[in-house]
């Protein structure tokens, strides 16, 4: 994009879902999305995070190894109108629980392979009121007891595409990455 261009890369991903909806856009060890089922699952995550309360401009942390998953949640908090915040997946849930004790997401989406970290995470920061699962629970997950909020992309049947973009705004971050 040329600088001072007003095309967003939310833009540009929906001009991308349109042209190519049916070229693969993602390749996962587990599924293979093309631009369209992108396109819609992140519509219906959006939808998902605005019926768990997201406000626009709030942050929403990721735990998540790069996936399909990942990216569906990515798109989604912005389409919702929140800031996608990637926490790293070899910090200690000690150390992400004070990252996000100083930015304050109310929601924290995590990859269910990573469940015990999300939730030392959650538990040590007061400001995590919900949280969602990115990945469809493995059967003897859920025996185990394991109850997120929500499961992501399994869940989302039920929520209605949000056509209406995000607005965005030119002092807006579209990502906060937190590393070691």
């Amino acid at each position: 994009m040329p600088v001072g261009s007003s095309l967003t890369l939310l833009h540009a991903f929906d001009r991308a879902a349109r042209w190519f909806a049916a070229s693969e856009a993602v390749v996962d060890s587990g599924p293979r999305l093309t631009y369209g089922q992108l396109d819609e699952m992140s519509r219906r995550m959006a939808a998902l995070l605005k019926a768990h309360g997201l406000a626009a401009r709030r942050p929403v942390a990721i735990l998540a190894v790069p996936s399909a998953a990942y990216l569906v949640a990515w798109f989604g908090i912005i389409r919702a109108g929140g800031l996608p915040m990637a926490l790293h997946v070899r910090e200690s849930g000690h150390g992400l629980a004070a990252v996000c004790r100083k930015m304050k997401p109310p929601l924290l989406g995590y990859d269910l392979s990573l469940e015990a970290l999300a939730l030392e995470v959650a538990t040590g920061a007061d400001c995590i009121v919900d949280t969602v699962a990115l990945r469809s629970a493995v059967p003897e997950m859920r025996a185990a007891g394991a109850r997120p909020s929500a499961i992501v992309p399994d869940d989302l049947a039920g929520y209605p595409a949000d056509l209406s973009l995000a607005v965005a705004h030119e002092d807006d971050a579209a990502v906060i990455a937190l590393s070691s």
